[in-house]
């Protein structure tokens, strides 16, 4: 009983502080003077970080300010579908080639390389040595092109269709059941809810070039962009490089983002959900913040 009576004051004191009114948590913090942010007259802002560990290496992020919430109703999974095409052709990378030139700097596919989709971003990263400055150069200029350039070929974008079906395939597990009956109670009254970012299957298999390329063009717009640099790199050389490779971006304007209403849910809810195959047993407070 003791054992159980501190656990449930712990859970009491949990509770009480993420209660704690949305002005306090969201204070103000004080910006670090050595992060350098700014914009681009085309309208991409930029931020630039310089941290000198790990030594000679620099971490890159394009962040597009468009996930899945911003799909219509015939458009859901083309937001990710979009990210992985990304990697299946640009003007001066048609094919394969995007990921077999960063191969051949040594960079790898997941650890060095990767992109996610989520409802309200899509982010691409690389990290790599600041020591070889053609490579660095050879990235940004890929950065550029991710940001404008991708062709979506037909034959490419129909086998690009079973690898994101197969991606959905691997997590159909306990974890996958547990979050999906999780998702109705988490989300109810919110757009999220109906835009789970790897999107339908059905999309998936009907989608055409020419609806990607349109999401494409709809949101692939410098001022619904920023790039992020943080690594062991000069902020000059960033700024540079940044300059040189995504300031010709044409300033065309992105489509407006449209923000959802949350309908707020102002009481003390749970939820219980068994499965038959999951091994674990878990507990889980969440707590909705203040938009």
């Amino acid at each position: 009983m003791e054992i159980i009576m501190r656990n449930l004051c712990f859970l009491l004191t949990l509770v009480a502080t993420l209660l704690l009114p949305g002005r306090l948590i969201a204070a103000a913090l004080p910006q670090d003077e050595k992060l350098i942010t700014g914009q681009l007259d085309n309208g991409l802002r930029y931020m630039i970080y310089p941290h000198a560990h790990p030594k000679d290496q620099v971490n890159l992020w394009l962040q597009i300010h468009t996930g899945s919430l911003q799909e219509e109703d015939n458009e859901r999974g083309v937001a990710h579908f979009v990210e992985h095409m990304m990697f299946n052709g640009t003007k001066t990378w048609p094919g394969n080639k995007v990921i077999e030139t960063f191969e051949s700097m040594g960079l790898r596919f997941g650890r060095d390389v990767n992109a996610y989709t989520s409802y309200d971003e899509t982010v691409y990263q690389v990290s790599l040595p600041t020591t070889q400055k053609q490579n660095l150069q050879q990235v940004m200029a890929i950065f550029s092109e991710w940001s404008n350039a991708a062709t979506f070929e037909k034959l490419e974008v129909d086998a690009e269709r079973g690898v994101i079906t197969e991606e959905w395939r691997a997590h159909q597990d306990a974890k996958w059941r547990t979050s999906q009956a999780r998702r109705p109670f988490l989300l109810a009254n919110t757009r999220n809810l109906d835009r789970e970012p790897i999107g339908l299957m059905d999309t998936v298999a009907m989608v055409t070039p020419a609806q990607l390329r349109q999401f494409y063009q709809r949101w692939y717009q410098p001022n619904n962009m920023t790039f992020i640099v943080v690594g062991d790199i000069d902020s000059k050389e960033a700024l540079a490089l940044i300059k040189d490779n995504l300031s010709k971006l044409p300033a065309n304007k992105a489509a407006e983002n449209r923000v959802w209403p949350t309908k707020a849910e102002n009481h003390l809810r749970f939820n219980i959900i068994n499965d038959k195959e999951n091994r674990v047993n878990g507990i889980a407070l969440y707590y909705r913040l203040p938009m």
